[in-house]
């Protein structure tokens, strides 16, 4: 016997989170449920593409290279180091952050790293503070979407955790 029960439990507040609640009977005829939380934390973010045009211009090398992993910088030289692409990324670390709920202080930008395969929906990758922060919280799981549209670009990120619990 299978029994599942989903409910939206948003009252309104961040964080979202929804409860999936399968009661069965295991092999041995013991009653249980298994109660698995899917909690959603959201980032978002917009900037001003006008303004990192005028921030890269005045420092071409430095302030990109501040913002971006080594590999997402080799891919926005290698795109023409377009301000959109890289407010655009702005944004998006900025909203990744905000649903980790670090901020930027203890993790840098470059420990966030958004790659945009072509065709595909944008990878998130965290590694070193990142990593550890979203670890700590019980982030399994981060999607984005990233938007920009003169005059500006925008990204909105979503953090997921799982909590199980049990009982007989």
């Amino acid at each position: 016997i299978l029994d599942i029960q989903i409910y939206n439990c948003n009252p309104g507040l961040f964080p979202i989170y929804h409860a999936i609640i399968l009661s069965s009977i295991n092999k041995s005829g013991i009653f249980f449920k298994e109660e698995l939380r899917l909690d959603l934390s959201v980032g978002v973010d917009i900037v001003s593409i006008d303004r990192i045009y005028l921030i890269s211009k005045k420092y071409p090398r430095r302030f990109p290279s501040r913002i971006l992993a080594k590999a997402e910088l080799e891919i926005y030289i290698k795109r023409g180091s377009r301000a959109e692409h890289l407010a655009a990324l702005f944004a998006a670390k900025e909203a990744i952050l905000k649903a980790i709920g670090s901020g930027v202080g203890p993790v840098s930008f470059q420990e966030v790293i958004v790659l945009s395969p072509g065709g595909k929906p944008p990878i998130v990758q965290l590694v070193g503070q990142a990593a550890l922060a979203a670890g700590e919280k019980g982030i399994k799981s981060i999607s984005i979407s990233i938007s920009h549209e003169p005059p500006f670009a925008c990204a909105i990120a979503a953090a997921v955790k799982f909590k199980a619990r049990f009982s007989e």
